[in-house]
């Protein structure tokens, strides 16, 4: 027997998960791809003129979209049933920094430990 299990939502995350999450979403590329999914279907002619600008002025209405599930209705007309596997993401800035930190520490502790080994074996400069 198949449940049908409703897909996690997109919840705020403290600073300590997000080193472990690579990508997060994208809320300036979900405006670009809602449009994008509007010229598709009307060059596909799935939409009429004024059907096009209805979805262009309803995607214009929602601004900024921080929580995609807020506007799940305009979500599954435009991209679909299972649109939030369609979510545009970038990369996570949090986890960028992390990376760099940490690429950063292990490059140190490397030097160090290069000279240590050196003066081990009297090869100090």
């Amino acid at each position: 027997m198949s449940q049908n299990k409703e897909p996690e939502k997109i919840v705020p995350y403290d600073s300590a998960e997000a080193a472990s999450i690579q990508t997060v979403f994208d809320p300036e590329g979900l405006i670009v791809t809602l449009r994008k999914e509007v010229i598709r279907d009307r060059r596909r002619r799935d939409l009429t003129a004024s059907e096009a600008r209805e979805l262009f002025d309803e995607i214009d209405e929602v601004g900024d979209v921080t929580d995609p599930w807020s506007q799940s209705n305009l979500m599954q007309k435009l991209l679909g049933d299972e649109w939030w596997y369609r979510l545009p993401e970038k990369d996570n800035p949090d986890y960028l920094y992390l990376t760099r930190l940490i690429r950063a520490v292990k490059e140190a502790l490397f030097s160090t430990m290069r000279i240590e080994e050196k003066e081990e074996h009297g090869l100090s400069q």
